[in-house]
């Protein structure tokens, strides 16, 4: 193959393929490969692609391609006995394209294939043609021999959460409401009620073990982290930036290691986009590995009072909406 040239089908026929494409050798045209592309949402029409070979496959060089999101098409379309029909899914087109990206030595042409392939995934073409894929089930069964321990390290991760709430909680009734233990969002510890909330804003306490939601990474790749969130419901924060000295409230809890998302008042860029963050400490849970349980409880408690007694908690508290 010297060249190829690619164009749309005009219409005027009984049926009108999507476009095709010329291969050329020797300046000569050796074979034409016509294109019927459907989505999941329009499904393979029998009738049409019979209507694509009478109409538009002349030759032995004539042929049609025909892609869709159902592999069960390949079937449906093997019973015509027509062999100038080839099939191929979005799945399987998406697979050759990456790698065919993977492989180009002109990062233009590898940058248009991995946007073709990016929005055939978004798009839903693409996965919609497969249940999982390869390379997820070898990363799953990868998982397999630790799985045992994952589920020791949740169930004793469970149990001192428990022993936390049931030491803690109680010794800060005038700030918490209600609590629970729970396991939402990556993280598995306290979800307690506020007081006073009348911005939204509830408290948790326990281990930050998966950073997909909060988009917030660990101090230390890959370590799950004990933590304090005190988060707010976004709408409310406008409010909160309008109190009187509340960006001193916020450099005086930062000088006590907390660490805020609040770039509406420091006036550079979030932490993370979930603006339900506001206010959080951590340390990796590394760091009390062989401890005793009595040291973790004293220093989260400890971090509470100093939360709790702070002038950003205060103002917190007696915001109300405008």
């Amino acid at each position: 193959m010297d060249s190829l040239e690619v164009e749309l089908v005009q219409g005027g026929g009984d049926t009108n393929p999507d476009g095709k494409i010329t291969i050329y050798a020797a300046a000569a045209p050796v074979a034409t490969v016509f294109l019927e592309n459907k989505t999941w949402r329009r499904r393979l029409e029998i009738p049409q692609i019979l209507g694509h070979v009478r109409g538009h496959l002349n030759s032995t060089s004539d042929f049609l391609l025909v892609v869709t999101s159902d592999r069960r098409d390949r079937r449906v379309l093997d019973e015509l006995r027509e062999s100038r029909i080839r099939y191929i899914s979005w799945n399987e087109l998406a697979t050759h394209l990456g790698r065919l990206a993977s492989d180009s030595p002109n990062d233009k042409d590898a940058f248009l294939l991995r946007q073709f392939v990016d929005y055939l995934e978004v798009s839903g073409e693409a996965w919609r043609a497969r249940v999982i894929s390869k390379e997820e089930l070898v990363a799953y069964r990868k998982t397999l021999p630790w799985s045992k321990d994952v589920a020791s390290f949740f169930k004793s991760a469970t149990r001192l959460m428990s022993h936390l709430r049931d030491e803690i909680c109680p010794k800060f009734g005038k700030q918490i409401a209600s609590y629970r233990v729970a396991n939402n969002w990556g993280r598995l510890g306290v979800e307690c009620k506020l007081v006073e909330a009348a911005l939204g804003q509830w408290l948790f306490f326990g281990l930050y073990y998966d950073v997909d939601d909060h988009g917030i990474a660990f101090n230390e790749e890959n370590q799950p982290e004990f933590a304090i969130f005190l988060d707010i419901v976004p709408g409310s924060r406008k409010h909160l930036i309008s109190c009187k000295g509340i960006g001193e409230a916020v450099a005086e809890l930062s000088r006590q290691d907390f660490e805020f998302n609040f770039h509406e008042l420091t006036k550079t860029k979030p932490v993370t986009p979930n603006l339900w963050r506001l206010c959080f400490w951590r340390r990796p849970v590394a760091d009390f590995v062989g401890k005793e349980v009595s040291e973790l409880q004293h220093i989260v408690e400890e971090r509470l009072g100093i939360l709790f007694g702070s002038r950003f908690f205060e103002m917190l508290s007696s915001a109300r909406p405008s």
